[in-house]
């Protein structure tokens, strides 16, 4: 496994777990219109960072043994990225990671709203 490797997975979690937060604690928050806009947008790339994930995962076997690792090391970032994105406060998120990790690569899960 390469650095680059792992740095990709983390990079990837980050974009995917910031945006399962949006999904989760800001997506009530918005107006109807707003959330049609942006709950489209964050399902998009809620999609595609699972897809490469799992093809990230698929090809480079020895990342899945230090998958919950990288959850933990890109949850701190996600929370920053997603309390940047969205106005919303940093304090709003848990201090832990509140999803699975068969949630966050489950193909159709999207937090409750």
């Amino acid at each position: 496994m390469s650095d680059s490797q792992q740095h990709e997975l983390v990079n990837r979690l980050r974009v995917l777990l910031a945006h399962l937060l949006k999904w989760h604690f800001q997506y009530p928050r918005l107006s109807q219109r707003w959330a049609e806009i942006e709950g489209k947008r964050w399902r998009d790339t809620i999609i595609e960072q699972r897809a490469a994930l799992r093809y990230l995962l698929e090809k480079n076997v020895t990342l899945q043994t230090v998958f919950a690792e990288a959850i933990v090391e890109s949850y701190d970032q996600a929370i920053d990225l997603a309390a940047e994105e969205s106005d919303v406060p940093a304090s709003i998120f848990p201090r832990e990671c509140p999803y699975s990790e068969a949630q966050i690569l489950e193909r159709g899960f999207y937090p409750p709203r």
